[in-house]
């Protein structure tokens, strides 16, 4: 939890909102590659993540 007395570092996460995977948004734009698609245990759907670097807060 924050706390302004005290020196500490923090850093951002985010998560991106989920979309198609690259590869089937190709087989949804082509039919033609699907067939490169078709393997069960590949997500179609995948969801991002993201962080900084940490950021040091120092008090005054």
């Amino acid at each position: 939890n924050f706390n302004s007395s005290e020196n500490a570092y923090y850093y951002v996460r985010v998560v991106a909102n989920k979309s198609c995977r690259w590869s089937h948004n190709l087989c949804l734009q082509n039919p033609e590659y699907c067939e490169a698609d078709s393997d069960a245990s590949i997500p179609k759907v995948i969801q991002e993540r993201a962080w900084t670097s940490p950021v040091w807060l120092e008090t005054t």
